[in-house]
């Protein structure tokens, strides 16, 4: 007769396997929903007009993410969705061609569009007026060599400073997708840079508030060990860190494809030269370069985050990355909607199919009446 701890080994033997089995299904589940996801590209039709205030954009943000994110247990199962801005200078029939692209879930891009739209209302993505969004009949070839970036510091301390500056006070800056598109048209060469952003799960922001609060615990007490008061950069650092806290977080992962390093480089420098509290720096991938320029026209992303966490960010910190370009973007050949959306009352008229009869008015719904 078997003893005690011979049933308690062998329950413990089944709870591993059964652990094993699950752990290995729901792997397979993610790999094969990573695969088999339909992700479009769209074209952001630009305005005339728009100019997003940077509380807007900080909204819009946080909406893509909430748009696209998973709840838990569909995440731990199924994944978790990306949604890309993509920069895209590429050779046209009349010739080299600026375009700005959203990558996304087909199903998702009437939703994005009205997100976007919360900051840009005249912007629309995959077409001009009332039709549905058609993704563009084109394939990204593999690019010749893929730059990739990162925070430089602990992912804490945020891309740019909150608060505003003397030069931001006296004007705005001119948004990085701007400064990139100038320099890609310069080079006349086919390139893209893309922004890809994956909403966090709550748990990791939960993480990231308890590693902050570390993080201040550790200066304050290392600055009264050595009897003096904290610095004054190291208390900039702390409030900034603090005021973007408040936000979602999201995976960032920045790609530079073209047909060369020197080519990504000469377009990263725009990257690079924004700085605040922390700044973006450039990851030589040497043993994985290959694998990237072969992943690089699907647009997927890296199956596991890095460990240091430093492609983490908060919704404040992509607001400044994001910021579509505005109307005084000279030199730059791209297309842009003359037409704003115009405003309508909620009784007017809309023609969904051609065939269709005119819908009754209510003066001819009177006349029918009174001829009964």
């Amino acid at each position: 007769m078997r003893s005690a701890p011979a049933y308690l080994a062998l329950a413990g033997w089944i709870g591993l396997l059964a652990l094993g089995v699950a752990t290995a299904t729901t792997v397979d589940r993610r790999l094969r929903n990573r695969l088999t996801r339909r992700y479009e590209r769209y074209e952001i039709r630009l305005s005339m007009h728009d100019d997003a205030k940077p509380g807007d954009l900080e909204d819009m943000v946080e909406a893509l993410g909430g748009a696209v994110r998973k709840r838990y247990n569909d995440r731990v199962s199924q994944g978790q969705p990306f949604v890309s801005l993509e920069l895209w200078h590429r050779p046209s029939p009349v010739g080299m061609q600026w375009t700005l692209c959203l990558v996304c879930e087909s199903q998702m891009a009437r939703t994005l569009e009205a997100i976007i739209a919360g900051a840009y209302p005249d912007v629309r993505i995959g077409h001009e007026f009332d039709e549905e969004p058609r993704p563009i009949p084109c394939v990204l070839d593999e690019p010749g060599y893929v730059l990739r970036f990162r925070k430089r510091r602990p992912f804490i301390l945020p891309l740019a400073n909150p608060a505003p500056s003397a030069l931001q006070r006296q004007g705005r800056a001119t948004p990085l997708s701007e400064a990139i598109a100038m320099t890609q048209t310069s080079l006349r060469l086919p390139s893209l840079v893309r922004f890809q952003i994956t909403p966090a799960s709550e748990e990791l922001e939960d993480r990231a508030r308890r590693r902050l609060e570390r993080h201040h615990h550790r200066q304050h007490e290392h600055h009264h060990h050595l009897a003096h008061d904290t610095s004054i950069i190291d208390q900039a650092e702390m409030r900034a860190a603090v005021e973007v806290r408040h936000r979602s977080m999201f995976y960032l992962e920045i790609q530079v494809g073209s047909e060369d390093w020197e080519t990504c480089n000469r377009i990263a420098a725009s990257l690079v030269a924004r700085r605040g509290e922390n700044h973006l720096h450039r990851r030589y991938m040497v043993i994985r370069q290959r694998l990237y320029r072969h992943r690089f026209p699907s647009a997927y992303p890296p199956l596991l985050p890095p460990a240091s966490l430093r492609n983490l960010v908060s919704g404040a910190e992509l607001a400044h990355l994001l910021e579509l370009p505005s109307a005084r973007m000279k030199g730059v050949p791209v297309r842009r909607l003359t037409v704003p959306r115009m405003p309508s009352p909620p009784d007017a008229f809309r023609a969904t199919d051609p065939h269709a009869p005119p819908a009754p008015t209510p003066a001819k719904e009177a006349l029918a009446k009174a001829a009964k």
